[in-house]
């Protein structure tokens, strides 16, 4: 399911990510691009290694696009709140 993955990786990406970053030390940059890192969409590269490894590729093509159109609204409130 691309809404699954899509929120595994928009929204449970940085929310584990934030505590990691605490948890190892980073502050201030390094903390903040981990965390929005964490966030951002899923590559296509994944789509490639789904169909080279047997994968599923449908559902790989499917999570970039979505996760790909909902990383805007969700990124811009991550940016928010890390200012």
């Amino acid at each position: 399911d691309p809404l699954a993955t899509s929120v595994n990786r928009l929204v449970l990406g940085p929310l584990v990510a934030w505590p990691a970053a605490a948890l190892v030390g980073l502050s201030g940059l390094a903390r903040d691009t981990s965390i929005m890192m964490a966030g951002m969409p899923t590559a296509v590269l994944t789509t490639i290694l789904a169909v080279e490894l047997g994968g599923r590729p449908a559902l790989a093509v499917r999570t970039v696009i979505v996760t790909t159109l909902v990383s805007i609204p969700t990124l811009t409130v991550l940016i928010a709140l890390l200012r």
